[in-house]
């Protein structure tokens, strides 16, 4: 694990676990607890995105994007690859009584999760993304940093 989420509100950190044989991973106990002291519950909302890759919403968070993909417009060719792979995707996860989540296959096989048993969940602040190990090393080598820095810094935000 690398930083922690205990206490602030929003998820953050790097988390390095595994999956176990039937598929379930831990939801690290500083994640359970903004899930809990902030949402309300322990349970989230888990979707494909466009990497490879998992994201994990609280409900409360899920249910704003619901409001917003709502008011777009249906007959845009990109809201519709939208729908059907992102909105689509969407399962609800309740974390068990040992704190882990189901990931079910389809989303499993998308994540590319199937190989090694090994993952990484990243705090995004509103969001968790749940990456296959070697393929989120492979991302971040693979990543022009100093480009995002520049262009974050460009848009006010700070590193």
């Amino acid at each position: 694990m690398v930083g922690n989420s205990s206490g602030t509100g929003v998820f953050r950190g790097r988390h390095y676990l595994s999956i176990d044989a039937k598929g379930r991973v831990n939801v690290p106990a500083p994640f359970r607890e903004v899930l809990v002291n902030r949402f309300g519950e322990a349970r989230l909302m888990l979707a494909t995105v466009f990497d490879p890759c998992l994201r994990a919403y609280p409900l409360e968070e899920w249910e704003q994007i619901e409001v917003a993909a709502s008011a777009m417009q249906s007959t845009n060719t990109a809201v519709k690859q939208y729908f059907r792979h992102f909105i689509s995707s969407a399962e609800e996860c309740a974390c068990d009584k040992q704190g882990r989540i189901l990931l079910p296959p389809s989303h499993r096989e998308w994540a590319g999760m199937n190989g090694s048993g090994q993952v990484v969940l990243l705090g995004l602040v509103n969001k968790i993304e749940i990456w296959e190990k070697t393929a989120y090393e492979a991302r971040m080598r693979e990543a022009d940093l100093g480009s995002v820095e520049e262009a974050i810094t460009q848009l006010g935000g700070q590193i």
